[in-house]
């Protein structure tokens, strides 16, 4: 079945009389024409409209008749019928914050959604509050999810709602598996996203983020709908404004960033969307990313141009069991084990294991490296990597195994050192490469700010024309300031291939959700062991200070 999905999310129409959005009256013809022109040229066509929610902003639902107008447009332009248009509530599509806390009036403040949303349902086949099944041909069904019920509770005021034992029963057996044959495609619209994505960069700044904008209370709900045989299934997410994609648990999650909103928010995130292609075979082929890039260094409402770029799906496999288990209509993607690190060289790990043996460069304390963690381990890297032949061999062991590895031109790749060894390290291995080198300052008095270098920076200048990046590191504690690095670095172009080779690391210092953001790691010492512990774990400060801290400072 050859189908082609267009996703769009987050279109926070606030003031469409207004000047500073891209969706405004007198501005969203133009950027949807330069959209579906992007599309068109790029040889993609679109069968079907998936919107994730939050059509309008902080509930503000009378400008609903305006996002009718702004979908129509969409529709009409990509010839996509409105029974193939599928929608699902946002927390920002009603008025929350009328709602009582008993929920009393949930439904009621609900009913401007429906309305709005009931001209974009095909065949319904079964309905309630909680989630919406439609059948939009013979193959292909779409499951609408309302993530936001069950927000009126106090400790779920302004997050994803709860939800019941007996409303996920009644999802997975009432509603799908006795309405959705083998062999077929659903599509599942839910704002809130159910599955952790490595891309969001909220996380990292906003206290309590992961219990504000993931619904974990559905994680079941998830994990029973994945198990459903014979089914490709697609979830669609929003909220975040993060893009990501990848394929977990026999289904395809896309995370696709914002494509309305303001542009005097503080976020410098490009709009964007998501085609979602199926090949013949009923197999997910690719997934096409658009983006509307600013042609300023500042975000504006009309100062841009929409470019493409098609990339693969990374398949995460948590179990062997999940690799022994052929599963319906999975997709041929590159598959990346997150519970594996290449050891670069077993040469160069016995030097450095030596090294550090004889020079007792290994130190055993408290050493807090970021808010959350703490090593209990301390490697003296500078007088590590102060012998040259070690520092030589790993350089040229990181010249082969780049050629090895990227698949893009020099122009299109870059090298990032984080801090002082990973970038005297970089730097050398640019000279021998020609790939560009930057170096990145990652901790500085106690504070994190790769943001605050990367925007101030050439790099940022070229990060949107970049296929692949190399990150360089010396020692890796709890991959953090790895995945701040990265993650800063997608707010500017979210589609490019990270790999990460670093000097010393072991398995558990690379939590999956690090992972995921990376195609490739490898490190030059792979079994010298420093065991990092979460800070709740250990004694107060007061009792146990730390060696050495590297965490955030409140101002």
């Amino acid at each position: 079945m050859l189908k082609s999905i267009l996703h769009i999310t987050d279109l926070h129409l606030n003031n469409f009389g207004g000047t500073d959005e891209h969706l405004r009256k007198r501005y969203y013809k133009e950027f949807l024409d330069g959209l579906v022109k992007c599309i068109t040229d790029s040889n993609q066509k679109v069968d079907i409209i998936v919107i994730s929610g939050d059509f309008v902003d902080k509930g503000k639902t009378d400008n609903f008749q305006y996002v009718s107008e702004i979908v129509e447009y969409i529709g009409l332009k990509l010839n996509v019928e409105k029974s193939n248009i599928c929608a699902c509530i946002g927390n920002h599509d009603y008025e929350y914050k009328k709602e009582k806390s008993d929920g009393s009036n949930s439904s009621e403040l609900r009913i401007p959604y429906k309305d709005f949303s009931i001209q974009y349902t095909a065949t319904v086949i079964v309905s309630n509050d909680r989630a919406c099944l439609e059948k939009l041909d013979s193959e292909i069904y779409y499951l609408s999810l309302d993530s936001t019920l069950g927000s009126h509770l106090p400790d779920r005021k302004g997050k994803p709602g709860n939800i019941s034992e007996e409303e996920v029963d009644i999802i997975v057996n009432d509603i799908l598996r006795e309405n959705i044959p083998e062999n077929s495609i659903l599509l599942i619209g839910c704002h809130y996203p159910i599955e952790v994505f490595p891309n969001s960069l909220g996380g990292v700044s906003e206290e309590n983020w992961s219990d504000k904008h993931q619904w974990s209370q559905a994680g079941f709900l998830r994990s029973r709908i994945n198990n459903i045989p014979g089914v490709l299934k697609i979830w669609f997410f929003g909220d975040t404004h993060f893009p990501d994609h990848l394929f977990y648990e026999s289904a395809l999650f896309v995370m696709t960033g914002r494509f309305g909103g303001s542009t005097n928010s503080e976020s410098q995130l490009s709009r964007q969307c998501k085609v979602v292609n199926i090949d013949e075979g009923s197999n997910i082929k690719n997934i096409a990313t658009y983006n509307f890039r600013m042609t300023t260094h500042e975000d504006s409402a009309m100062n841009g141009y929409w470019s493409s770029e098609v990339s693969e799906i990374r398949t995460i496999q948590t179990s062997k069991n999940d690799r022994e288990v052929p599963v319906t209509k999975t997709p041929i993607a590159p598959t990346i084990n997150f519970d594996d690190i290449d050891k670069i060289s077993d040469t160069i790990e016995k030097k450095i294991i030596e090294r550090i043996k004889n020079l007792d460069l290994y130190s055993f304390g408290r050493f807090k490296t970021s808010n959350d963690n703490t090593s209990l381990g301390w490697i003296s890297i500078n007088q590590l990597l102060n012998e040259q032949k070690i520092l030589s061999s790993i350089v040229s062991k990181s010249v082969s195994r780049i050629e090895n590895l990227l698949n893009h031109s020099v122009s299109e790749t870059a090298i990032i050192g984080l801090d002082f060894w990973g970038a005297i390290i970089g730097s050398q291995v640019s000279v021998r490469t020609g790939i560009k080198h930057f170096c990145l300052a990652t901790r500085g008095h106690g504070q994190y700010h790769s943001n605050l270098e990367i925007k101030n920076t050439l790099l940022e200048e070229i990060i949107p024309n970049l296929k692949s990046i190399v990150v360089f590191i010396d020692v890796i504690s709890s991959g953090s300031t790895v995945n701040k690095t990265i993650e800063a670095i997608k707010q500017l172009n979210g589609i490019i291939e990270f790999h990460l080779i670093s000097v010393i690391s072991n398995n558990n210092q690379l939590k999956s959700e690090f992972s995921r953001n990376l195609n490739s790691k490898g490190t030059f010492c792979l079994d010298l062991k420093i065991p990092v512990l979460n800070n709740i774990e250990l004694p107060d400060e007061d009792i146990l200070p730390p060696n050495i801290d590297f965490s955030i400072k409140s101002e």
